[in-house]
């Protein structure tokens, strides 16, 4: 079974996006589009279908966010300060751990699906070995 895009929920969800000239339906199946390259719209895994639609509608809205900010002729970038006269702008220099990291922290929904993907995806897994690597014991019971 696949999560499919409501549009009309979308619009509902974040508001940011409601204007259907700024962001036209288009656009948005495009970014849905693209959001399912980065998590799987198929309902299997560790990671449950309300949690998963939810990180799709969030990867969507920083994919239009992103779209937007080019579009404008803008590029997302953290800004730590600015001068008025003599203009001056600061901008932060990545401190992510590696650059997916660094460009999902490029809007406010980059970072909240981060973190729901982190929170809810699983660990490390372990295959074959011997059985006494996961014991106190030898195989048999002795020591």
């Amino acid at each position: 079974m696949t999560i499919e895009f409501d549009i009309a929920a979308f619009r509902t969800m974040y508001p940011e996006f409601a204007s259907e000239t700024a962001y036209p339906d288009v656009m948005l199946n495009m970014c849905w589009d693209m959001a399912t390259c980065h998590i799987s719209d198929s309902t299997y895994g560790c990671i449950s279908e309300k949690c998963r639609t939810s990180a799709l509608y969030l990867m969507t809205a920083h994919s239009c966010k992103l779209q937007g900010l080019l579009n404008s002729g803008k590029t997302g970038k953290t800004v730590t300060s600015s001068t008025v006269d003599k203009i001056s702008v600061t901008v932060a220099a990545p401190n992510n751990r590696n650059d997916y990291d660094w460009w999902l922290n490029q809007t406010g929904y980059g970072q909240q699906y981060n973190a729901l993907l982190k929170a809810n995806s699983a660990g490390g897994l372990y295959v074959g070995g011997s059985p006494e690597r996961s014991a106190f014991r030898r195989v048999g019971g002795r020591f």
